[in-house]
């Protein structure tokens, strides 16, 4: 992957002041998809295969996702490698009380040969309460310019090595690519967004509700199965090119 020769150094710069002043706490998880759908877009409607890092030191956090896809075409169109993205995550928690949290982050997701590379900022509201309810918005600000509101509500149920996990998300695209002005060149090719001047994309809703069994072997590692569903709120926002969808998973996580 070309495009991480430059996105690493940042997250593992942070990480090394981190690391300086604060023990650092990992979690590795590695897991299968029946298909891959993310804020409502189906991204691969093939078997997925995915491997995620996380770190956590003080006040930072961070995350390494990469998702590996068996099909010879999807929605990224990466047409010589299997590898359908990877995404670098670096968080920073701004304010905590008794109520609830503030952060920040950005994210950086990463494609083959750089295709429709993209980065975000975020700012993410999460609350103490038996509902653990969250608030976020998201700013993309280069190829694929755009926002991306959430907001959601999940509870955790423990019963001896059991945990059962209840959620529901909505989100919403604010606008996405909407300018016709988001271009940029791969070698001698220019990409345009979205789609080489095809209709904007936005307005496109989507409700996903979800549950997650999880077992725990050990203090330290669980395995889980996670049922969710992607349900459209207003199809022709989005040019049919994305339907409800139901997608279930497998995982294996430990702590070290």
């Amino acid at each position: 992957m070309k495009s991480l020769s430059f996105l690493l150094p940042l997250p593992f710069l942070v990480f090394s002041l981190a690391f300086a002043e604060n023990e650092v706490d990992f979690t590795g998880k590695i897991g299968q998809l029946n298909q891959y759908i993310w804020r409502g877009i189906e991204r691969s409607d093939q078997t997925n295969f995915y491997a995620k890092l996380k770190w956590e030191s003080g006040n930072w956090y961070g995350k390494f996702r990469g998702t590996y896809d068996n099909a010879s075409d999807n929605y990224i169109t990466d047409f010589d490698s299997n590898w359908l993205e990877i995404q670098t995550h670096l968080g920073y928690k701004l304010q905590e009380d008794v109520d609830g949290s503030w952060h920040a982050g950005y994210i950086y997701y990463s494609y083959y040969d750089d295709f429709q590379d993209s980065q975000e900022v975020y700012l993410k509201y999460s609350g103490k309460s038996d509902w653990n309810p969250t608030f976020a918005a998201y700013f993309d600000f280069d190829f694929n310019k755009g926002t991306y509101f959430n907001a959601g509500v999940s509870k955790t149920i423990k019963d001896r090595e059991w945990d059962y996990r209840f959620g529901l998300n909505m989100g919403y695209f604010a606008s996405y690519g909407e300018s016709y002005s988001d271009q940029k060149f791969v070698g001698a090719t220019l990409f345009q967004n979205p789609g080489n001047n095809s209709p904007s994309l936005s307005g496109l809703a989507d409700l996903v509700p979800s549950i997650t069994l999880t077992r725990h072997v050990d203090e330290q590692s669980s395995f889980s199965l996670s049922l969710a569903g992607s349900i459209l709120l207003d199809d022709d926002t989005y040019n049919s090119r994305v339907e409800d969808s139901f997608v279930w998973g497998v995982g294996y996580e430990v702590d070290f």
